[in-house]
Order: structure tokens, then sequence, then C-alpha cells
């Protein structure tokens, strides 16, 4: 571990987003490969699931990341946020035994995109949704979906309106399954901001 490794976690830990996606890239797709999950929950849990929400809780909690700014330290963090999200993924499958459709991260239409992307970011509601509330709501969700950087827009759209991999979108956007992961992250924290204070939607 070089010096050059504790430089990008203090720049990561002190807000920059290029440092901390560079960390991702290099180290949470060896993180997530080392997971001990036990041989009869394999197929039932989904690692690129545990992969996007620790990405996610990477971005938006790296700043409880205190000094003295490590490489060592940061990898033990995030590793111990990767362990949390298995751990919490498999007291979903062994509870359901298998996951709930309509609680995956996947999805198969755009209009069933929008609706996990919108309980993503927390949107939720404690009475029924009207049709027409949720129509407009997709529609300012799609809107500012399109205005995000390039990679991060199609990455969004990829993994939740075209169901591919974490895996398949890097091979076609040419990029490491690390740098996918971030971008995902990069855009539920962009599109929190776009969002927030908006009717209808918690940007917390």
């Amino acid at each position: 571990m070089s010096s050059d490794d504790d430089e990008l976690v203090r720049r990561a830990a002190q807000g920059d987003k290029d440092a901390l996606e560079s960390l991702l890239q290099q180290h949470l797709p060896s993180i997530l490969a080392k997971l001990d999950i036990r041989p009869e929950l394999r197929s039932l849990v989904d690692l690129e699931d545990v992969g996007q929400v620790t990405a996610m809780e990477a971005f938006g909690g790296i700043s409880a990341l205190k000094p003295p700014w490590t490489l060592g330290g940061f990898l033990a963090w995030l590793t111990t946020v990767a362990h949390n999200n298995l751990r919490d993924e498999i007291k979903h499958v062994t509870r359901a035994r298998d996951l709930d459709p309509s609680k995956r991260v996947s999805a198969h239409s755009e209009e069933e995109g929008l609706d996990v992307l919108d309980e993503m970011l927390e949107s939720t509601s404690t009475t029924p949704r009207r049709k027409a509330e949720r129509a407009e709501k997709h529609r300012r969700l799609r809107e500012r979906i399109d205005l995000l950087p390039d990679p991060e827009r199609r990455a969004i759209c990829k993994y939740y309106f075209e169901e591919k991999s974490i895996k398949e979108i890097a091979q076609e956007e040419g990029a490491k399954l690390g740098t996918t992961y971030a971008r995902l992250a990069r855009a539920y924290e962009a599109l929190r901001v776009l969002l927030d204070g908006e009717s209808g939607f918690s940007a917390t």
C-alpha cells in the first residue's frame, strides 16, 4: 500500500467523487468475490445487488471515514459495508427462499424499472399511489435521468430498463466492473439532488 493510495482515500473521504470512483473501481469487485456465502444460498443471493447497494452506501457514507485515512482503513470499512448488505440479502432470501420479483433491483420493462428506481430513491408513500400520480412521477424521473452525464445515464437505463447485468453493462461500455458500480452509485446521488424537494420524492 502506497502513500498515493492513502492520498486517494483522503481525497475520497473529503468529498472527491472521482477519487472514490477510482477506489471502487479497483477494490469493490475483489471484496465482493471474497464474501462468504453458504453453498445452499449462492443461487439465491444476487451479488450484483449487494455490490450496487454497497457502492451507493459508499458514496453516501464515505464522509464518516475518519483519519488517519489509509487504504487499509478504507478497505476494512468497505468490506464491513458489503458484509452488512450481504447479511441483509441473506436474511431476505432465507425468509422467502426466493427473491420476490417486485423487490429486486432489476426490471422487465421501463415502467417497472421506474417503479424500482423510484423505490431505490426512497420515494415511498404511506397511502396508495394513484395512477395519475405514478405516471407524473415517472415522467419527472425520466426527465431527470435524461439530464445525467452519458455514462451514468446509460448505466441506469441498461440496468433498470433493459435488465442487463453489471457485467454485461461493463462489457458493452468497455469499462471495469468497479467503474460500472460507481457510475450507478453516482447516478443515484445525482438523481437525489435533482429530485430533492420535489413533491412525492424524498431525497434522504
